[in-house]
């Protein structure tokens, strides 16, 4: 009943969006969430926008170092930048530069401190994913 014409105008808005490959396994992630939460329904038939999404980056710093020199801790950063391109006149519509981050534990065992990095490196992709797909549907909604 309420802003329901507002959400389905949202969602086909979106859904016009076409999602550029981003390199390397980390790219991949991010374009498998990004599809999931932009075009729900399959990949658009005729976009009216291309997103791009370049220099993924990602950076980890040690956080907690014991006497002995042993990091316990890292921190991982992870920034992207964004281009909405409109098709019609090939022109960004807008850009801007994303960036998440968090941290994890360095445990004894390498292999639960391999999983849990990959498990941040995972959670701050998703994060990417919902700046991207919150700064597309403000702008869209506004234009």
């Amino acid at each position: 009943m309420y802003g329901q014409s507002t959400l389905a105008s949202h969602a086909s808005h979106l859904a016009s969006i076409e999602i550029s490959n981003i390199p390397d396994r980390s790219g991949q992630i991010l374009r498998n969430d990004l599809v999931d939460r932009l075009s729900p329904s399959g990949l658009p038939v005729n976009p009216q926008y291309r997103l791009d999404i370049t220099n993924l980056q990602e950076e980890i710093r040690d956080l907690d170092i014991t006497i002995r020199s042993d990091t316990t801790r890292e921190q991982m950063k992870i920034t992207a930048d964004m281009k909405l391109v409109d098709l019609a006149t090939n022109q960004p519509v807008l850009m801007k530069t994303l960036s998440a981050r968090g941290s994890y534990n360095i445990l004894e065992n390498e292999y639960t401190s391999r999983v849990s990095q990959q498990d941040l490196r995972n959670d701050l992709l998703e994060k990417i994913a919902l700046q991207v797909e919150r700064y597309t549907s403000l702008h869209l909604s506004a234009h």
